[in-house]
């Protein structure tokens, strides 16, 4: 159920507070791109905002109410839908990414990575990735990353045919 992608998260909530003894826990964002629709469906939990580059350059932030997985249960969490275009990008990323350090310890930062999509939105998913992966390499000058760099990019390249 793809429009439910909220549902989808309180089930996997629920599962993970079955019988909990920690207090462990995690943040997500899920989603669905229903090509044949044009339409992404998403749900989050606790997770940073997920962008949409428009292939005007026009950036729109996805993110959807809910905390992070494995705190309590039931939870509710928010589904929510976009449609996307041919040409637009979406780049699922984790924080490790825009909290990236350099030696003087600073950040790649949200500002930098929104820029750089914007920029390079005309690449393919492919060559963008290389490239991010280059930019990150370059600012970070081999200082080993404090967390998990993770990152994914989509490109709406055409409507899925009907069959």
């Amino acid at each position: 159920y793809p429009k439910e992608a909220g549902k989808v998260l309180g089930e996997l909530n629920e599962n993970l507070c079955y019988n909990k003894k920690d207090e462990l826990f995690l943040t997500m964002f899920y989603c669905v791109l229903d090509l044949s629709q044009l339409m992404l469906f998403y749900a989050s939990a606790g997770h940073n905002k997920m962008l949409l580059i428009k292939s005007d350059g026009q950036l729109i932030h996805l993110s959807a109410k809910g905390v992070p997985a494995g705190l309590f249960s039931p939870m509710n969490y928010e589904s929510k839908q976009i449609s996307v275009e041919p040409g637009d990008s979406i780049l699922l990323y984790t924080d490790g990414v825009t909290e990236l350090e350099n030696a003087a310890q600073d950040l790649y930062g949200q500002e930098r990575f929104e820029s750089f999509c914007i920029e390079n939105r005309e690449l393919s998913a492919k060559d963008f990735v290389l490239l991010l992966s280059d930019d990150l390499d370059d600012f970070r000058k081999g200082i080993f990353p404090s967390d998990d760099i993770t990152y994914i990019a989509i490109r709406i390249l055409r409507k899925a045919e009907d069959k």
